[in-house]
């Protein structure tokens, strides 16, 4: 498999909209460690301090600028459609003709995509910035091996999935079994 940069298959979005006063907005946190991201808060275009931001658009990536030396960037879900960000935060919208979004999620988790992060400037403020999100490489194949890729993935999630229950049934089972066993009555 080859490695091809980032900057093959996605583009920075960099369109920002004014904040209406009056409007109420969702706005976005991003977790740390290749979590994803969640609501921040709804608050009203007045509470807004920094009027210019940007709208998220479902699987976008999305990278934060500091954050992203400790894993906060995701793809955008379909619950975050329309959310804004500050300039903080890097959209790039993806060619889903050569990259599958799905298979982007899966490399987005590896150490291989994380030890490429490279943030730059003071230790309190280092931060990474759009080019260096494009000069990441990824492994690269073709979109219907990727999709292969992705069903084998999803397999090994549903596998995994289902030995975590196992496990717990176990778990309670045996502590069952040593409750009744060792049960003393009175």
């Amino acid at each position: 498999m080859k490695y091809m940069p980032l900057s093959m298959f996605i583009k920075q979005q960099k369109e920002f909209i004014e904040i209406d006063y009056s409007e109420e907005y969702l706005r976005v946190r991003v977790k740390l460690h290749q979590q994803g991201m969640v609501v921040r808060d709804r608050v009203k275009g007045i509470e807004i301090r920094t009027k210019k931001q940007q709208v998220c658009k479902k699987n976008q990536l999305l990278v934060a600028e500091i954050d992203a030396k400790v894993g906060g960037y995701g793809l955008v879900p379909q619950s975050l459609q329309g959310a804004i960000v500050s300039s903080h935060y890097y959209l790039f919208n993806i060619d889903e003709t050569q990259l599958s979004v799905e298979y982007l999620k899966y490399i987005l988790q590896t150490k291989q995509f994380f030890s490429q992060i490279r943030a730059q400037g003071s230790t309190n403020y280092a931060s990474i910035r759009p080019k260096d999100v494009l000069e990441i490489k990824i492994p690269y194949t073709s979109i219907n091996e990727q999709k292969k890729i992705v069903s084998l993935m999803q397999l090994c999630d549903q596998l995994e999935s289902q030995i975590k229950e196992t496990q717990k049934n176990y778990d309670a089972l045996r502590k069952a079994v040593l409750k009744e066993a060792f049960e003393v009555e009175a």
